[in-house]
């Protein structure tokens, strides 16, 4: 079978299991990695920071995930830490909701956050 073929089956074997189980309110469910989605972009160009950028909640660093990083945590309020080699670094606060139990997407909560970090001079 193609690479390519495998997600589409993938996703319609579950479209299928869910509707069997009665869940067919959301069939245009896109889940997303359950966490803090943090993007780090430059205060005067808001183009995305990529090389050297550090992000973690507390002790927990975050995982890069394409343009991204995925904060992996409980829900409740954090605090999330930026630095990147040249900039400023920066703190942001975001909450994490609890996820929802009257759903069709299994996938849990996720919240995008938008770090915008200032040149050093």
């Amino acid at each position: 079978m193609p690479p390519m073929l495998r997600p589409l089956l993938a996703s319609s074997a579950l479209a299928a299991l869910l509707a069997l189980a009665g869940c067919t309110r959301c069939p245009d469910c896109q889940c997303m990695l359950p966490g803090i989605h943090v993007t780090v972009v430059d205060a005067s160009t808001k183009q995305a920071i990529a090389a050297g950028v550090e992000v973690k909640t507390g002790t927990t660093s975050c995982d890069l995930s394409v343009s991204e990083r995925i904060c992996n945590v409980a829900p409740g309020a954090h605090t999330v830490e930026v630095s990147a080699m040249g900039y400023t670094s920066k703190t942001a606060s975001a909450v994490l909701p609890e996820p929802e139990k009257d759903t069709c997407c299994a996938c849990g909560a996720s919240v995008p956050v938008t770090v915008e970090l200032t040149r050093l001079p």
